[in-house]
């Protein structure tokens, strides 16, 4: 699967993948779907579920928008899949309106589209968790816990597409321009599967690499 024409750079706040994404956008040829802004949550006792559905008709929208795109002349990159939306949900909402979103998110499936690779932006724990606090001082840590617990096996159990895990130790490790450039010609060369690309380590095909 060499020259992708559509990928989706996926991570949550903290990972660099928002920053990737939009470098990407920039290069010749490419062009950047992006949510609008960083997810912005209100006070958690007034309940997400507003905020939480809002954001998910987005999603759809982009999907549907993307259909009428002539992907053989715009090559296109979104900062997100569609389908961690709901894992943002499970975290967030109570039992009752997780329930109510599943029966909403049921009637809502995403238009069909086919995604070349999909880039997801594994940073450690402290460093995510750090990035989630600071944003979102009023959404207690075990939610955020179970988000990016739910995030890594999502990623580990992915099949949907083929899928290349960036691990990211710090800040600085795909901020310059030479290590972009590096993951971004592993991207425009990829060949399919599983790969585990770590910033400072090199490339691991297939398995998971060693913990922190």
């Amino acid at each position: 699967m060499a020259d992708p024409h559509f990928i989706a750079i996926e991570g949550l706040p903290g990972s660099g993948h928002d920053e990737f994404a939009q470098w990407v956008g920039s290069q010749p040829d490419w062009f950047v779907e992006a949510e609008d802004g960083a997810v912005e949550l209100p006070p958690i006792e007034r309940g997400a579920l507003s905020h939480v559905l809002q954001r998910l008709v987005r999603r759809y929208e982009c999907h549907q928008s993307l259909l009428d795109t002539d992907l053989f002349r715009h090559r296109v990159v979104m900062d997100f899949s569609y389908g961690t939306h709901a894992l943002w949900a499970q975290s967030l909402l109570t039992d009752s309106e997780w329930s109510l979103y599943q029966k909403v998110s049921a009637v809502m499936a995403p238009p069909k589209l086919t995604l070349d690779l999909v880039v997801y932006f594994d940073a450690p724990e402290a460093r995510i968790m750090s990035a989630l606090r600071h944003r979102h001082k009023r959404v207690d840590a075990e939610r955020w816990n179970l988000l990016y617990q739910s995030y890594q096996r999502h990623f580990f159990a992915y099949e949907d597409s083929p899928l290349l895990v960036v691990r990211a130790r710090t800040p600085e490790d795909f901020d310059g321009i030479g290590p972009r450039e590096a993951l971004w010609d592993k991207i425009l060369s990829y060949q399919g599967g599983k790969t585990y690309f770590m910033g400072e380590s090199g490339l691991w095909d297939g398995g998971r690499p060693a913990d922190d």
